[in-house]
């Protein structure tokens, strides 16, 4: 089980508050980023994947969904060798927040299938892989989680690219991997428990 942290229960009880997910049901929105895993710092922001047209009225629409959102402000950007994509920094209750729209299926988008994959990963390794991700990622320097995930998991090249890499590993694999890195496998939660 993915334990939240005190300010990740915070910040997605503020996400699900301000209407922003309902406002953008239509875009098949999902939280991601390190909140939902637990491995969020003071400073992090929520990221809010869409599939939606990186156009102006997306944005308007985002806009109107949160007209209370304070430093509301947008750009495009190529992401994941996706060309245009719109990202849009918002604050909501002091809390940072990004809203980013592609023109792709969101669970089909990279950040989406790295959630899942990390996921996965929390779920088989439970707290003792979760604490050793989160003092890779908030060691001396705040590092990406998926720099965080490598570095406890002993994975070799791009970190984001490893990471992908697994998505194809059945339970069995990740926890042998997980085994490999942190010892015990009595820790490890099964597939079926």
């Amino acid at each position: 089980m993915i334990e939240l942290t005190h300010r990740g229960v915070r910040a997605m009880a503020t996400v699900a508050g301000s209407g922003l997910l309902d406002g953008l049901r239509d875009y098949d929105p999902v939280v991601a980023g390190p909140c939902p895993l637990g491995l969020d710092g003071p400073e992090c922001d929520v990221d809010v994947l869409c599939c939606g047209p990186p156009t102006s009225a997306f944005v308007e629409q985002v806009a109107a969904t949160v007209p209370d959102a304070q430093a509301f402000a947008w750009h495009r950007v190529t992401f994941d060798d996706h060309p245009d994509v719109v990202v849009i920094t918002l604050r909501l209750d002091d809390l940072p927040v990004e809203v980013v729209a592609q023109a792709l299926p969101t669970r089909e988008q990279l950040p989406y299938r790295r959630l899942v994959v990390e996921r996965r990963l929390l779920a088989l390794g439970g707290s003792r892989l979760q604490t050793r991700v989160r003092d890779e990622r908030l060691g001396p320097d705040l590092v990406e989680v998926e720099i965080a995930f490598a570095r406890a998991l002993g994975l070799d090249g791009d970190p984001v690219t490893a990471i992908l890499r697994l998505e194809s590993h059945t339970d069995a694999q990740l926890r042998e991997l997980i085994h490999a890195a942190l010892g015990d496998p009595r820790d490890l939660q099964g597939a079926d428990q």
